[in-house]
């Protein structure tokens, strides 16, 4: 058809004679082919191939990512199902683990509390009886002073006594010597007073 359409224009624009505008049309044809230039329609037809190829290889990437995508969600839950497993078990054993050391915790607690409790009790009447034998010896030093105190204040009242009849007896004597002594003076001195009036009426 191109062949065709060349020769004619080689005939009609370059008044060709007919064979030779078709050996020129076979040859430029030819030339064409060995080219292999590419032209508007050879290049629509290569662009619609191109592009149906690629529709091709993307529904083909498309399924496989689909295939992908579902094999490896189905991988994802698997892995979680082992691993959600593996962690209820792990946890199951952690809280064994837990509960076994709490209980042991919890035995040793009250041992020490009981051996504490004991202990604190055996010092409580340890403390007890060391105290009371202090009372006791307290007590007994206590009484022993209060015996000396009693005494030496026995003493010293009777001591105190005797000073004072001492004292008593010595002050009644000074007393009686003074009243004495005051006695003597006023009689001295009415003898005096009496001589001085007798010299007064005699002078």
């Amino acid at each position: 058809m191109a062949t065709q359409v060349a020769v004619d224009v080689l005939m009609t624009k370059g008044r060709f004679e007919p064979q030779v505008a078709l050996a020129i049309a076979e040859a430029v044809a030819i030339t064409l082919v060995e080219a292999q230039v590419v032209t508007v329609p050879v290049l629509d037809a290569r662009f619609a191939a191109l592009d149906h190829k690629v529709d091709m290889v993307e529904s083909r990437l498309e399924k496989k990512i689909d295939v992908v995508r579902v094999n490896l969600e189905n991988k994802i839950d698997l892995f979680r199902g082992e691993l959600d497993h593996k962690i209820d078990r792990f946890r199951g054993e952690l809280e064994s683990k837990i509960d076994c050391v709490r209980t042991e915790l919890e035995n040793k607690i009250d041992c020490v509390r009981t051996e504490l409790e004991n202990k604190i009790d055996c010092v409580r009447m340890e403390l007890e009886n060391k105290i009371d034998l202090v009372k006791g010896d307290l007590e007994k030093k206590i009484e022993l002073v209060k015996g000396d105190l009693e005494k030496k204040i026995d003493l010293a009242v009777v001591r105190l006594e005797k000073a004072i009849e001492v004292t008593s007896a010595a002050t009644k004597a000074e007393l009686m010597r003074w009243v004495f002594a005051t006695m003597i003076g006023s009689v001295f001195l009415q003898g005096i007073s009496a001589a001085i009036v007798n010299a007064l009426l005699h002078h």
